[in-house]
């Protein structure tokens, strides 16, 4: 790289915050001359972007939820086109966040910016006609799921494994995880966006209340320092002892035991970090029955599941969510060594479907081509 280059990067929730630090941190490690703009969170924040917006107040999921934000959300889009205008950018990386994300592409065309799109969206799973504007408008499509590769290739378009960031990110990280006899450690995760946690933090507070009951148990909300601590309100409101933290790392959660979690990449990092779970999701009733219409032919909703392709850790959503029902499920776990071991066995299984088993080409290095 001979001179200055900027890159724009978007990323719309923690997991792409995540990723896109990852990636910005070997990037100007290597190009110590690199600019960026865009959207993300505070880990990428970190990394001192020229220009940049943060996407708290545009994180929610559901049809309806877009419609409280859909001020915030066109603010964000301005912000990005203004970038486009006033900014010499020679790439754009979008990771994942496909709603907005896709608002971008015709306009990153338009400027002649080469599109870097890192995470694709679930395709294999919903939306399939999407595939059309990727072909049209991305110039690399980087998969961090083994299978997402050929998926693309049979459909006459090219993407480039790159392997799961959380697989790396999670390699570092000790512990010992066996069937816990003693005093049960059990972490509590409403989800990334504010719309998840107010509907899933309070049954799963009355969820832990039940379990409480049965087994010695020590219970931890992690929590997100960019949701508004409005939010989190219910704990303090319990008189359930929860210890709260502020989850800042992966390695903070290597002595958890088993965890209540919203679906979505946080899955993924239990997985990894072999803690077993059961699997919970709410959505307002309008964009859950269009989400149940358009995704008909899923049988689950849970990354760990999907990729296992079983339904190894209960799933219970919108009206199944009841503290009592999921609790139950919960226990047969934590008073059963036998069926705690075989979740174990099957997290193994789930390491090793994500873990390359042929050459892989590091993002950074994809992107390197256009810097």
């Amino acid at each position: 790289m001979k001179s200055s280059k900027t890159i724009l990067i978007v990323a719309g929730e923690a997991s792409g915050d995540l990723y896109g630090a990852e990636l910005l941190l070997k990037l100007k490690n290597k190009f110590h001359n690199l600019n960026f703009v865009g959207m993300g969170g505070e880990n990428m924040a970190k990394l001192k972007p020229h220009q940049f917006i943060s996407y708290k107040t545009v994180s929610v999921t559901g049809g309806t939820e877009v419609f409280k934000r859909i001020h915030h959300i066109f603010r964000a889009f301005q912000f990005i086109k203004s970038l486009m205008r006033s900014v010499p950018i020679d790439a754009a990386v979008l990771i994942d966040f496909p709603d907005f994300n896709f608002l971008l592409l015709k306009h990153l065309k338009r400027k002649k910016i080469p599109i870097i799109y890192y995470v694709s969206p679930q395709l294999w799973a919903w939306r399939k006609g999407r595939i059309k504007k990727i072909k049209k408008y991305v110039r690399e499509m980087l998969v961090i799921f083994p299978f997402e590769a050929r998926w693309y290739e049979q459909r006459g378009a090219y993407a480039t494994y790159v392997g799961h960031p959380l697989v790396r990110l999670t390699q570092s990280v000790t512990y010992n995880r066996t069937f816990p006899k003693n005093r049960i450690r059990i972490g509590i995760f409403p989800g990334s966006r504010e719309n998840e946690i107010k509907r899933l933090l309070p049954p799963m507070i009355e969820t832990a209340s039940e379990i409480s009951k049965v087994v010695a148990a020590e219970f931890y909300l992690f929590k997100l320092s960019h949701i508004d601590e409005v939010y989190y309100a219910p704990v303090t409101q319990t008189n359930l002892p929860i210890k709260v933290i502020v989850k800042e790392s992966i390695s903070q959660l290597k002595d958890i035991d088993f965890a209540l979690a919203c679906s979505g990449t946080l899955t993924v990092e239990l997985a990894l970090l072999k803690i077993p779970m059961v699997i919970l999701y709410k959505l307002s009733p309008i964009s859950y029955y269009l989400g149940k219409l358009l995704m008909s032919d899923i049988k689950n909703i849970g990354m760990v599941n999907l990729i296992l392709g079983e339904s190894c850790f209960p799933e219970f959503v919108q009206h199944e969510v009841k503290p009592h029902h999921v609790a139950s499920h919960v226990l047969e776990y934590l008073r059963s060594e036998s069926k705690y071991n075989e979740a174990l066995k099957k997290l193994d299984s789930f390491r090793d479907k994500l873990s390359p088993t042929t050459h892989v080409i590091p993002v950074e290095e994809v992107v390197e081509k256009y810097v």
